[in-house]
């Protein structure tokens, strides 16, 4: 997944010959987050208080949040290492 992320990375204005634009610089770099969690093995998968559900990865940077009314994504790009103990 990463390295078709990085080629779409790669592409320049018009690349279709249609006047697309590239790739969104912060589009790719959560597109990037989206992949390494998914790469990272199976969520855990627990209920809410609320009656929500959420996919949750173990490195804690990506959340989903299912609700009745759509989802919602939880991302904390941090460095966790930068994080003061």
């Amino acid at each position: 997944m990463l390295d078709r992320l990085n080629e779409l990375g790669k592409l320049q204005i018009n690349w279709d010959s249609y006047g697309a634009l590239p790739v969104n610089p912060n589009a790719l770099r959560i597109a990037r987050l989206l992949a390494q969690a998914l790469e990272s093995g199976p969520p855990s998968i627990v209920a809410r208080p609320d009656g929500d559900i959420v996919f949750s990865w173990s490195d804690e940077t990506f959340e989903i949040v299912c609700s009745g009314r759509g989802f919602n994504l939880w991302i904390d790009d941090q460095d966790k290492q930068d994080a003061p103990a």
